[in-house]
């Protein structure tokens, strides 16, 4: 086993919190995100190194972070937004991967132009800030990104032929249910499974979810 130490001279000490980490596994490369403070952190695992920060955002406003599966997008969490950032490479010396903000979802709407994938209206909730984010595959979709924001689950959803560039803002807010227990834990399944666990502080049980195929 070995112990991976990240930090950056100019980070305060963060404010006493739930602080998580997110790790994904990018062709054999182990990659962090760490939530700190006001910044997210994202390091290699073997070896150690800080390869980029995120923000500063509004003090303290970072809840969540998640990895999608491959590791080629991460979703922060910064107060009631998701905030979505896909990889490109930096044009430097090593072509080495970075990391930019592509599209800032919120409770009521996606980053797109579309406001929910039937056009129809979702019923209102009072979300407050996301506790939790967690990727998942969806029929017809190129990537869904579920959150969880006190009492209230949704789901973003990218349409299947959004491009890598030009369409990557073209988010939908797809889903939206108001619960009657607070959720802060997600953990999502792509795939054809398309599977989401959800669970909140103390819980004794894990509610499975799955969307309906069209």
């Amino acid at each position: 086993s070995a112990m991976c130490v990240v930090s950056s001279p100019s980070l305060a000490r963060p404010a006493a919190a739930r602080q998580q980490v997110a790790v994904t596994n990018d062709r054999g490369v182990l990659r962090l995100a760490i939530c700190a403070g006001d910044r997210v952190l994202l390091s290699l695992a073997d070896p150690c190194v800080l390869t980029q920060t995120l923000g500063p955002f509004p003090a303290g406003s970072v809840n969540c972070v998640s990895w999608t599966a491959s590791g080629d997008a991460l979703a922060v969490g910064v107060g009631a937004t998701a905030r979505v950032y896909e990889r490109t490479r930096d044009g430097g010396a090593g072509s080495s991967w970075r990391w930019e903000e592509t599209a800032v979802l919120t409770p009521t709407t996606g980053g797109g132009r579309r406001s929910s994938s039937s056009g129809d209206p979702l019923p209102a909730v009072e979300a407050g800030e996301l506790a939790a984010l967690a990727w998942s595959g969806v029929f017809g979709a190129r990537r869904a990104l579920w959150g969880a924001a006190a009492h209230v689950l949704m789901l973003w959803t990218q349409p299947a032929d959004a491009g890598a560039a030009a369409d990557a803002s073209e988010w939908q807010l797809a889903w939206r249910r108001q619960l009657a227990t607070p959720v802060s834990l997600l953990a999502g399944c792509g795939g054809a499974a398309a599977l989401l666990a959800s669970a909140g502080d103390g819980d004794r049980l894990a509610k499975v979810w799955h969307p309906e195929p069209p």
